[in-house]
């Protein structure tokens, strides 16, 4: 997700020049107001097919949507268009939307209440080295972003099938 942030809008604007190269700017606050709307609307998914009528248990939910948030990087990398690179970005803010209400949930069911902001805390070390470092290292251009998003996608491959064997297996 903060890889995203960063490159989201660069990921647009090639789509953009690579669709139309004469065009406007693009709408950036419009944009980011659909992202957030894209996230609302996961949570509420995730309240609609979890909490209310048990359709999908959320271990399972959350491996699905990590998949589905792979395919959704991936895509900008071979679709140089705008509006499937738009789509595909806010459906992966949907899977962001379903991964915060599941991780919850799945924390709070496995991890003790008085040691929880302890492991959250030291979780957050790794997670913001990682940050730090790939950051550290961002280049101009297609081909870079292009890897970042391969390697997050195959990251999130790797944590979906690590997730579904420890918690379905």
């Amino acid at each position: 997700m903060y890889l995203f942030v960063f490159f989201w809008t660069p990921a647009l604007k090639a789509a953009q020049a690579h669709s139309s190269p004469a065009s406007k700017d693009l709408p950036l606050g419009l944009i980011f107001a659909c992202f957030m709307s894209s996230t609302m609307l996961g949570s509420m998914l995730f309240n609609l097919l979890v909490s209310k009528n048990n359709l999908i248990t959320p271990s399972r939910l959350l491996t699905i949507t990590f998949l589905t948030a792979s395919i959704t990087l991936l895509l900008p990398s071979f679709i140089k268009t705008t509006t499937p690179t738009f789509i595909s970005f806010c459906l992966f803010e949907v899977c962001v939307g379903i991964y915060y209400p599941s991780i919850g949930y799945l924390k709070g069911k496995y991890i003790e209440d008085g040691i929880r902001a302890r492991v959250y805390g030291m979780l957050r070390i790794p997670l913001n080295v990682f940050v730090v470092v790939a950051l550290s290292l961002i280049k101009e251009g297609d081909g870079y972003r292009n890897t970042v998003f391969g390697v997050c996608s195959g990251m999130l491959v790797g944590m979906a099938a690590i997730f579904g064997w420890v918690v379905t297996g």
